[in-house]
């Protein structure tokens, strides 16, 4: 289901909504949102406000398209480097154990605080990810593929 992103009228802070398309169709009229009671509560300006307090206008919202289209690395489209990966990823506490695992492996990969593989380039990523047995479901030419078929007969 697509994210929208919304600006807000009076405190522009961002507003991001998952919905489908009926329903953007159905609430968004010439590029105006108008918030529901739930999705007030994420707004940090009206978070400690009483709902009987909030104006109509308070709940307006501005579609903001040029957000929609911005590269970010989470959203997937073209890549940025270094990247995190939290598929290659370990636990937290894990870092210094999957350090050298990974050095071991001849591929050493820094973790983050958080436990997220931090990716040079896409060689790393490769090299990472053949030593690992990971492969790319959406993988492109020169990604990692699947090695070896399952009794179902598909690869993995």
């Amino acid at each position: 289901m697509p994210i929208y992103c919304f600006e807000h009228c009076e405190s522009g802070e961002p507003v991001e909504l998952v919905m489908d398309f009926a329903e953007h169709t159905e609430r968004v009229h010439e590029d105006l949102l108008v918030l529901s009671d739930d999705e007030l509560a994420d707004i940090a300006v009206l978070k400690d406000m009483p709902l009987g307090e909030i104006t109509d206008e308070a709940r307006l919202c501005h579609r903001d398209i040029g957000a929609d289209f911005q590269k970010r690395a989470w959203r997937g489209g073209c890549a940025t480097w270094p990247m995190a990966s939290e598929a290659l990823g370990v636990m937290q506490g894990q870092q210094e154990e999957a350090y050298d695992q990974s050095v071991h492996l001849g591929v050493p990969t820094h973790f983050d605080s958080e436990g997220n593989a931090e990716l040079r380039d896409r060689d790393h990523r490769r090299r990472l990810m053949e030593a690992t047995g990971h492969f790319d479901k959406d993988g492109g030419y020169g990604d990692v593929q699947p090695k070896y078929a399952t009794s179902l007969g598909r690869k993995r």
